[in-house]
């Protein structure tokens, strides 16, 4: 299952296109509106120069964000950046509503509206170069129509505002470009940061002149100091290094970096002696030219800092982009991915509110209320008391560890189980408060599917795996009878250990459907459909009108069970692509395709409304050729139309069995809810 749940977070990271809609924290009525969770690793930070309250934050998998309010709350600017995993970010400072964005498998793009529309320029890109990623950008800061361009293999430049690009390599012995910076005062002479060193050209690019003497290995970034642009510092994999004759020769300027990887430098406009320097350990500052170096911590555990901006208005005031980890304080848990000072350092504050980076896999409702609800995400597990209107990171350890699936017990819903990326199954029985390894005797690193008897809570059922250095072994399914203390993966029948779906009957819980993958590298591994009607004691294959594809989900109807559905996968395994969705009225023994309607056929996720079985809700994959969201049919699945959500890939849906009207969808961009009116909602089944 990891390697599904990899590939497939790989995808998101591809093609998941941004949503644009945002609302109010709570469900809102007809309209679909996130409370989060907030945050994301942030990759790229561009202050508007004239009005440095507003700033765009390039998140590391799902585009771009803006603030107009010095970060107290953000929005997604992505339209029509067709590929959210932003590579270069750069602001034109003679026109600031103009920025270029570099993105991988899809080249540069570019805005003149502030992010409110973007368009692909990449007539002259070789097409090869930009689908492994473009570096850098730099924009002249006087002539926001010319701009440079670094990839892993060429530097191109344009003069034209993106419309036609050419290479501009002369000179260049290492042509994989990592950082690029313009001279403010004189913008012809343009520094290169290669795999072999900075280069430096006089011309605008026409020509390249080695300019590395005292370099040790490649520079991840380059800063120029604006009132004296001779003197120049440079991030490494061995920490800073200076210059005060314009790249003719430079000097460490280490101490209290040393072994650090630096990946952004900034320099103060009205201070140019103070700089501040991202690590792959935190953030830190000097404030005597580089002499110097003092950690700066910004709340966060250590993270590794990606981008800094410094607002040039008021220097005091510094943002930075980090990678995610969990941010502790005395009261609460974030995940966080961007941080503020207003005292140059002193202190920092997490600025994430409306910044939508984090996938969300699992989702499990508090069946005694309404407003309580556990998420499990890329980082860990997040709990909400109000209905999704905030989210606050529950603590299961030191480190951001993917969840993919909980599930609670329903006679004591304080009673919860996570199953990990890579630590198997974790277990709470306070509300996530503290956590305890439920990992008895299973021979497994990581769980992806959880389910518990509704009628026997201490009866749970996992799909597991274990990833390790040789290889990836899927274990099946598992049980217990005794809340995780011990476990019984004896399967006779499941014949195919690659479990992707399952569920469990409502009314009668011995009875359970698990879906499988049935390729691997191509070749065939087993059947893809089994059902069991004695607690997993035997099982039997139900694949009677199923194409033999991926069964990625897996809904019984609540109140008639032997009409069950199945969603197949779109492009989300080897050997086959998704066929849409298919549904049984006879337990299972024969199944029919149902996807009028259906745009998009790859089916990661059903729900159906408890009250009103004949209201279907599916959630989908995402790429670029398939924009995922949500469908919805009030006939039992006979016919479908979107739902929302549209660009969002919906790994997870849920309603609560007390506020029927209430749908949650777990995203690749966090948590979202609608409440859906009464006359909306089909007539029941006669």
């Amino acid at each position: 299952m990891l390697k599904y749940l990899w590939a497939m977070k790989s995808l998101i990271r591809l093609w998941s296109l941004l949503a644009l809609i945002s609302g109010s924290c709570l469900a809102g009525t007809n309209v679909w509106t996130t409370g989060g969770p907030y945050g994301g690793s942030v990759s790229f930070l561009a202050i508007d120069p004239a009005c440095p309250s507003t700033l765009y934050a390039g998140t590391e998998y799902f585009g771009l964000f803006k603030t107009v309010n010095g970060g107290e709350s953000w929005t997604s600017v992505s339209t029509g950046l067709t590929s959210p995993y932003l590579t270069a970010l750069a602001i034109s400072h003679s026109d600031p509503l103009t920025l270029y964005a570099g993105t991988q498998y899809e080249g540069v793009f570019k805005t003149t509206d502030g992010g409110e529309s973007w368009r692909s320029i990449n007539n002259g890109l070789n097409q090869q170069e930009i689908y492994y990623g473009l570096n850098a950008l730099a924009i002249d800061p006087s002539n926001p129509s010319t701009v440079y361009a670094g990839t892993n293999y060429n530097l191109y430049k344009t003069t034209d505002g993106g419309n036609t690009w050419n290479a501009s390599n002369t000179g260049l012995w290492y042509t994989g470009i990592v950082s690029l910076a313009i001279d403010p005062s004189t913008p012809l002479t343009v520094y290169a940061g290669t795999l072999g060193g900075i280069y430096k050209s006089y011309d605008g690019g026409e020509h390249w002149n080695a300019a590395y003497a005292g370099l040790t290995n490649y520079s991840h970034a380059i800063a120029i100091d604006p009132s004296a642009t001779s003197t120049i510092y440079t991030g490494a994999y061995d920490g800073v290094f200076k210059t005060t004759d314009a790249g003719a020769s430079w000097e460490p300027a280490n101490k209290g970096l040393e072994g650090l990887t630096i990946y952004a430098l900034s320099i103060d406009p009205s201070t140019p002696s103070t700089v501040y320097a991202g690590s792959n350990y935190g953030l830190f500052k000097t404030t005597d030219g580089g002499e110097n170096w003092d950690s700066t911590p910004t709340g966060s555990k250590n993270p590794g800092i990606n981008a800094i901006s410094i607002d040039p208005l008021n220097p005091s005031v510094v943002f930075v982009g980090s990678d995610v980890l969990l941010y502790y304080n005395a009261t609460t848990t974030e995940t966080a991915g961007l941080f503020k000072t207003t005292d140059g350092g002193g202190s920092w504050n997490p600025e994430i509110i409306g910044l939508t980076g984090i996938a969300v896999w699992a989702l499990a409702v508090d069946p005694s209320s309404i407003s309580t609800m556990y998420a499990g995400t890329d980082c860990g597990v997040f709990m909400t008391t109000d209905g999704g209107g905030t989210w606050n990171a529950l603590n299961i350890g030191n480190f951001c560890i993917p969840v993919f699936a909980l599930a609670i017990d329903p006679n004591s819903p304080l009673t919860i189980f996570a199953g990990t990326w890579n630590i198997g199954l974790l277990k709470t029985v306070d509300g996530g408060l503290t956590w305890a390894d439920a990992n008895g005797g299973l021979p497994w690193s990581g769980v992806s599917l959880l389910s518990a008897d509704t009628s026997a809570p201490s009866d749970i059922y996992a799909a597991s795996y274990t990833d390790s250095e040789i290889g990836y072994f899927p274990n099946g399914l598992c049980k217990t009878s005794d809340g995780g203390e011990n476990w019984n993966c004896d399967n006779p029948g499941l014949t195919n250990p690659y479990i992707e779906a399952l569920a469990i009957d409502p009314i009668s819980p011995s009875t359970l459907y698990v879906g499988a993958w049935p390729f691997d590298s191509g070749a065939a591994i087993g059947y893809n459909l089994f059902k069991t009607t004695d607690g997993g004691e035997t099982w039997n294959v139900e694949i009677n009108g199923l194409p033999n594809v991926m069964i990625s989900s897996i809904a019984i109807d609540p109140l008639t069970p032997s009409t069950v559905y199945a969603g197949t996968c779109y492009g989300c395994q080897e050997g086959g692509g998704g066929k849409g969705l298919y549904k049984t009225t006879d337990g299972g023994d024969h199944w029919n395709a149902v996807n009028r309607g259906l745009t998009n056929m790859g089916i990661l996720s059903l729900v159906i409304d408890p009250s009103s079985p004949l209201n279907v809700y599916a959630g989908t994959y995402n790429d670029i050729s398939n924009p995922g969201g949500v469908f919805k049919s009030t006939n039992g699945g006979e016919s479908w139309k979107p739902d929302g959500l549209h660009g969002l890939q919906v790994n997870a849906l849920a309603f609560p069995k007390s506020h029927p009207s209430i749908v949650y969808a777990g995203t690749s961009q966090g948590v979202w809810s609608i409440t859906m009116t009464s006359h909306e909602r089909p007539m029941e089944r006669p």
